[in-house]
């Protein structure tokens, strides 16, 4: 599994499931900023840096689950794994401001992950009360290593909530860092 985007908190909550679970390799894509605290977490058992992905050893076949939406990234992936790419999941996309993949990537088409949908199928899976018992253990057990590495940082008023929301559309509010808004 690969995970583009591996400092963000999604993608550190499916990155801590998916080392719980035992099951796969987890490999998080990540930028030399946050490398350091990627690597210190251990939920990932690969960090590797956006620039080096094509001299990566990694595993195939892979997926790869696209938190950020970056189709620079996206395209070196697929580029890179073609038919080893045995799916594309693109959940989230922080580069708004980015223009599109490219049509023709080679491996699969890249799908959208809606999560109300996933909600509907797993109420449905699991009957009356099995997805919030689900999910309300995992996140139970996630939220309990994150005073590990999480710091709570506080803004108060209008110009501290403006300072955070701008710290955060800037890229500049570290995956360490919990930020808090106050009136």
């Amino acid at each position: 599994m690969i995970l583009a985007s591996a400092s963000s908190r999604t993608s550190l909550g499916l990155a801590w499931l998916l080392k719980q679970s035992g099951r796969v390799k987890v490999v998080g894509l990540t930028s030399p900023r946050n490398k350091a605290f990627v690597e210190s977490l251990g939920y990932y058992d690969q960090v590797v840096l956006y620039d080096d992905l094509d001299a990566a050893p990694v595993e195939t076949p892979a997926v790869l689950v696209d938190f950020a939406g970056d189709p620079v990234v996206r395209a070196a992936v697929h580029k890179r794994f073609g038919d080893d790419l045995a799916y594309s999941c693109l959940v989230g996309a922080t580069h708004w401001e980015a223009r599109s993949a490219p049509a023709g990537l080679p491996g699969p088409k890249p799908a959208f992950f809606f999560a109300p949908d996933r909600i509907v199928k797993r109420r449905q899976d699991w009957g009356p009360g099995g997805l919030e018992s689900r999910y309300g253990e995992a996140w139970d057990r996630f939220v309990g290593d994150t005073p590990r590495w999480l710091t709570l940082k506080d803004f108060n008023g209008a110009e501290g909530v403006k300072t955070a929301y701008l710290d955060v559309l800037g890229g500049m509010a570290p995956s360490s860092e919990g930020l808090i808004c106050r009136p």
